[in-house]
């Protein structure tokens, strides 16, 4: 998937933090922050190792000393425009096409990162900061460094575009800011469209993790003998059980040690290194993750069948599914949280808890000692590249399974190296040199693959998969999330069990899969989720619940539904600048039947950005319900106009087509749909519905027959080769 399908395909959903976590945020008021250098008296050796660090060198302002990037007239061609780098005086500048396509000379006011790619941000009047699309490689030369390239380079971004530079895609205030400084307030003024964005220090620092500190600098100013251990003015503390490694003198592995604590350290970590969606405006610190951001489920798009990383989703979904976590393993047990260095190089981080003498060895690896192949990391740890140099490593730490990855479409380590040879030909190789594969610990891909090409008989899998407790929340979520449109008796009684689960992860996802299902059984297993304690379970049952009329609720739901109604809405109204936002205000007005305060939102959404597409496509479909098709007809060609390889856009207006009467203008919107999106088994099927209903039984036939070919385990195509044979064209 596209980084632009990507943006448009996976909005961003805001929640607002009240309730039950208001109290902790409350309680912790009364500190305030004081910056990283009112720490060094106590913590020298902590701050020695925090700089020079990536967190350090987060975000600073642009000077000779932190600008890498060569500023000595260079130029830069890309889509026909020639950018030029140059100082004037200590400023740094750029002439580069802004939002009106033409060339403009902006200063850079700020260096974002610093290795192995450093972008940079430009102010505007309104307060708007952007990520210029233009970085600068940082690696050595020899590396291919110390150049200047474009963050999408076969995408030919214009200034109309979604991924333009200047567009909401890459504003740093809404999108990057909260993970590069401390204390990050965005301060975004609806009425003016302009933002007022602060922050305590400007890159990540001491009170970015621990959390404000002027009670604990309080606390050690007085004398030890005086001194509280147990209250030391944070509100919580990393400090833990070791992990102490139990060999397995068998098998020389260490044991797992579930009974280790995990969420703090995880969840601090996971607020910045997770795919994931803010659900409070105020980071509550020593809270579990989801009391203030959502962490995305192992989506299509994001992760591919079998959990393997897919797009820019960072680390922490990715370590939540692997045995290493639920192992007891935290991410501080390899990674200094200072300087963020591994405890130890190479394999021999590893080595603290696998025995080097059995796992470092050519025995077990098969390749040159002291070659990369022969690190752990490359058989144990997928890489991929992000922003064209940026290499990631998969954290779900899997043991590699070819024949498994091709069957479920999904890449593998081997062949990835060995880019000659076959998945067979590494499966033989594996099995070979360690016999038959054994269970699997990451075993859920093949399920996932099948619910993704619409296979019924998915459920199953999936209805299994959801009732093991013992899996990774993560997985259990997803597989509940991916159960929704296979619903059926047996699923929602598992559902049912699932919606009182320990993990509000799971809760959340069991109460997205039941948006579909009658209003009785939504009153029946929603409703007391309305009052969950955490906030982000509430809103989602809030948004499922919406479409249920107020007469069918209890009096005492229908106080849970109002409160959770409006802390839905609030939540949304913290981000009024973002179309995802008001998008996602229309469509919870629209299910409520309000359908002004709905066409409100979506326009408004439009309004904030031109090439937003699921705007467009709810609008549409809401002037729909209000009788308005031909009003829609004109919302979809100006969203096409926009955005014209949109496959969602082209389905929406040849299922207008139809239902105006245009059925050869509706099949050509239809086909453009199954073209640019082939892999969605439902625009295959009305564009096949199409073919029959205009004759053209030939036609259908080969649509028939290149679907059975893509989507192999759907009947759906049984009925539809009977209408075809029956059918005198």
């Amino acid at each position: 998937m596209s980084l632009r399908t990507t943006f448009l395909a996976h909005a961003i959903i805001i929640f607002l933090s009240t309730g039950v976590f208001r109290a902790a945020a409350h309680a912790e008021a009364p500190a305030s922050f004081v910056g990283s250098a009112a720490c060094v008296s106590c913590h020298a050796k902590e701050d020695g190792e925090w700089q020079g660090s990536f967190h350090q060198q987060a975000m600073a302002e642009a000077s000779s000393t932190t600008v890498l990037g060569k500023f000595d007239h260079a130029t830069f061609t890309y889509n026909g425009v020639v950018s030029t780098f140059y100082r004037r005086g200590e400023g740094f500048f750029v002439r580069t096409d802004g939002p009106d396509g033409r060339l403009h000379d902006y200063k850079i006011a700020y260096t974002f990162g610093v290795f192995p790619l450093q972008q940079y941000l430009i102010k505007f009047p309104d307060g708007k900061m952007q990520a210029l699309g233009i970085a600068w490689d940082s690696r050595l030369a020899k590396d291919g460094g110390q150049r200047w390239f474009h963050l999408y380079p076969n995408e030919r971004v214009d200034s109309k575009d979604v991924l333009h530079w200047t567009k909401h895609s890459q504003n740093w205030n809404f999108m990057c800011a909260e993970c590069h400084s401390t204390n990050l307030q965005k301060s975004y003024d609806a009425d003016k469209k302009s933002y007022h964005t602060t922050w305590s220090e400007i890159n990540v620092g001491c009170e970015g993790c621990h959390g404000p500190a002027s009670l604990h600098m309080t606390w050690a100013e007085k004398k030890e003998s005086e001194r509280n251990p147990a209250q030391t003015g944070f509100s919580f503390s990393f400090k833990s059980t070791p992990f102490v490694p139990i060999y397995d003198p068998k098998d020389s592995k260490t044991l797992p040690q579930p009974q280790r604590p995990q969420s703090i350290e995880l969840d601090a970590c996971g607020r910045c290194h997770a795919r994931r969606s803010v659900i409070s405006p105020e980071y509550v610190y020593g809270q579990p993750l989801m009391v203030t951001h959502f962490p995305s489920l192992l989506s299509a798009g994001l992760y591919h069948a079998d959990g393997q990383i897919d797009d820019e989703v960072y680390e922490y979904g990715a370590f939540t599914q692997s045995r290493m976590y639920h192992s007891g393993v935290r991410c501080s047990d390899c990674h200094n949280p200072h300087s963020l260095k591994l405890r130890a190089p190479g394999n021999e981080v590893c080595a603290q808890c696998h025995v080097a003498a059995k796992y470092d060895a050519t025995q077990h690896h098969f390749h040159k000692p002291g070659t990369s192949a022969a690190e752990c990391k490359s058989c144990h740890m997928a890489e991929k590249t992000y922003m064209q140099v940026d290499r990631r490593f998969d954290h779900s730490l899997r043991i590699p399974r070819p024949a498994f990855s091709a069957k479920v479409g999904a890449p593998d380590v081997c062949t990835s190296c060995h880019k000659d040879k076959s998945p067979a030909w590494a499966e033989s190789e594996i099995q070979t040199r360690f016999g038959p594969p054994k269970a699997d610990f990451h075993d859920y891909g093949e399920a996932f693959a099948q619910a993704r090409l619409g296979d019924q008989a998915s459920a199953t899998k999936l209805i299994a998969i959801l009732s093991d407790s013992a899996r990774p929340a993560i997985v259990r979520a997803t597989a509940a999330q991916e159960l929704a449109p296979y619903l059926t008796a047996e699923s929602v009684s598992v559902l049912e069990w699932a919606i009182s689960d320990k993990s509000a992860e799971v809760r959340a996802a069991v109460v997205g899969a039941l948006e579909s299902t009658p209003v009785e059984i939504k009153l029946k297993l929603v409703t007391t989720l309305l009052n969950d304690p955490v906030l982000g379970v509430r809103i989602e049952a809030a948004k499922v619940m919406a479409s249920v009329p107020h007469a069918k609720f209890p009096q005492e739901g229908l106080q849970s539904m109002e409160r959770a109604s409006a802390e839905y809405l609030q939540s949304q109204f913290v981000n009024a600048e973002s179309p995802q936002a008001q998008t996602n205000v229309g469509t919870f007005y629209a299910a409520k039947g309000k359908a002004r305060e709905a066409e409100k939102a979506y326009r408004l959404a439009i309004q904030l950005e031109s090439n937003f597409v699921p705007a467009y496509v709810n609008l549409a479909d809401l002037l729909r319900q209000m009788g308005r098709d031909n009003e829609g007809r004109i919302v979809l060609q100006e969203a096409i106009q926009c955005v014209p390889n949109n496959a969602e856009t082209h389905f929406a207006l040849g299922l207008l087509e139809v239902r105006l009467g245009e059925k050869k203008q509706a099949l050509k919107e239809l086909k453009s749909a199954v073209r640019l999106q082939p892999d969605n088994p439902r625009f295959a099927y009305v564009h096949i519905v199409a073919l029959l209903d205009l004759g053209k039984k030939n036609e259908a036939r080969k649509a028939i027959a290149i679907a059975k070919g893509r989507f192999p385990n759907s009947a759906q195509w049984v009925a539809l080769e009977a209408a075809a044979v029956s059918q005198v064209e």
